[in-house]
């Protein structure tokens, strides 16, 4: 059984962005993507973003206690913990191969580039089409430079911490990515990441989400 623990991140210095349809690697990119759609060739933080949706997704009790609870305890949870600790289990997800290459190759995007924002390279729709995959109902991008958000060096901290900021959402209206990653519109996941220490963030990451 897999011993979880906190893990404090400073909140502020995530910049995130969401969109909720239907209802943000180093130059080597250890985040290669694999080929097939339905491949399990996914890399270590694909494998540990789902890993932490799925644990919030489906113990929301046990995320907000283990993950929330000393945010809640110094008043910087934005109302995560008392929200997520109230909410019904939802359905696991599954990482999906095109989905996994739009938000890799979106996060590259974004830091070989130093910009921020959904629609810097066509929409999300239209980068998930491109890939393959028609089916799409969401995105989360977030980037910083603080060094536990470096998937090069530690892919499931990464993972753990890009998580925690999305579910916190920091002075983030209506708490998009939050509710995206509780959606229960959302059955498939994509994740990605790319590190440029030339960029304006350095780490960037990106969720694309789909409906079947």
């Amino acid at each position: 059984m897999k011993t979880r623990k906190c893990l404090i991140y400073l909140i502020p210095v995530l910049f995130i962005l969401a969109i909720n349809i239907g209802c943000s690697g180093s130059g080597d990119s250890s985040d290669s993507l694999p080929s097939d759609p339905f491949s399990s060739d996914f890399t270590q933080f694909q494998e540990s973003i789902l890993d932490e949706i799925n644990f919030i997704r489906t113990d929301p009790s046990g995320y907000a206690e283990i993950r929330l609870k000393p945010y809640y305890d110094s008043s910087s949870d934005n109302g995560a913990y008392t929200d997520i600790k109230s909410r019904n289990a939802e359905e696991p997800l599954d990482l999906q191969g095109q989905l996994c290459s739009a938000s890799s190759k979106y996060a590259q995007y974004l830091a070989e580039n130093s910009v921020f924002g959904h629609y810097e390279n066509g929409s999300p729709a239209e980068r998930c089409e491109a890939e393959g995959y028609d089916y799409y109902s969401g995105e989360n991008i977030g980037a910083g430079s603080q060094s536990y958000y470096n998937a090069t060096d530690d892919p499931s901290s990464a993972a753990e911490a890009f998580i925690v900021m999305w579910v916190i959402d920091m002075n983030v209206v209506g708490v998009g990515h939050r509710e995206n990653i509780m959606s229960s519109t959302h059955e498939k996941l994509g994740a990605g990441f790319f590190r440029d220490t030339d960029s304006a963030y350095e780490n960037y990451a990106v969720l694309d989400f789909g409906y079947q």
